[in-house]
Order: C-alpha cells, then sequence, then structure tokens
C-alpha cells in the first residue's frame, strides 16, 4: 500500500489501527528508540509512579488544606 493509498483510506474511515501495547512498551523500554523518547518515557513513567503517593499524601491532608482555604 502507498502512503497515499493509505491517507485515502484513513480519510474515508476505511482503516482500523491496532497497536499492541506490551509491544509498543517493550520498544519504549529497549534501546531501539532515539535517546530523547527513551528519556521522555522514562520521564513520564516516574511521574505515573510518584502521582500514586502524591495522591495518598494530598487524601490524608485534604482537611488541613480546606480549612486553610477557607479561613
Amino acid at each position: 500500500m502507498e502512503h497515499s493509498e493509505f491517507v485515502q483510506s484513513w480519510n474515508q474511515g476505511k482503516l482500523e489501527i491496532d497497536v499492541d501495547r506490551s509491544k509498543a512498551l517493550q520498544i519504549a523500554g529497549s534501546k531501539m528508540l532515539p535517546k530523547r523518547y527513551q528519556a521522555a518515557h522514562m520521564f513520564w513513567s516516574w511521574v505515573w509512579i510518584l502521582s500514586i503517593p502524591a495522591a495518598f499524601a494530598v487524601m490524608y491532608q485534604i482537611k488541613y488544606l480546606i480549612s486553610f482555604w477557607y479561613t
């Protein structure tokens, strides 16, 4: 399939794309991607992981935060 055929079929809604997420994650964690993409993957992985304890900390402190805002 040529690129022009792909674009035309995509615009007409004839194509359905499916990505195997486990293989995409394997590629993202490997050395196959350029360094900037590896760095971005690492950064957003850490943001996601650290958001969980941050959410617990906010839930624990929420009543103090609310009382501080409304006084």
